[in-house]
């Protein structure tokens, strides 16, 4: 099993050379690189820790997600947005190769 925690703040950087309040990942942008081998178990324990008023989801970008569809993280279309202060734990199995987005 492949396990995460993913703290989604926002914090300043200048992805472009122009400092700007991002959103990020345990205070990455992009996030952290996630490497597992097909047939892996993935977890990733998503915290909101952006703002109040703020829902969050995390889209897996092409990676299938068989039994698993409800997390594929299009909120409010194939599952609920996670509000501030609220965790969700994304679990699914790695079906494919690849590397993606």
């Amino acid at each position: 099993m492949i396990e995460f925690e993913f703290n989604v703040t926002w914090f300043s950087r200048a992805p472009n050379g122009i400092p700007k309040r991002i959103l990020g990942v345990n205070g990455q942008f992009p996030g952290p690189t996630i490497r597992g081998t097909k047939g892996d178990l993935l977890r990733v324990r998503v915290n909101n820790q952006a703002e109040p008023g703020l829902n969050l989801s995390i889209h897996w970008h092409g990676i299938h997600q068989e039994h698993a569809t409800f997390q594929d993280g299009v909120g409010t279309v194939s599952q609920c947005p996670l509000g501030f202060g609220h965790t969700q734990v994304y679990e699914f199995q790695l079906l494919q190769t690849g590397t993606h987005w």
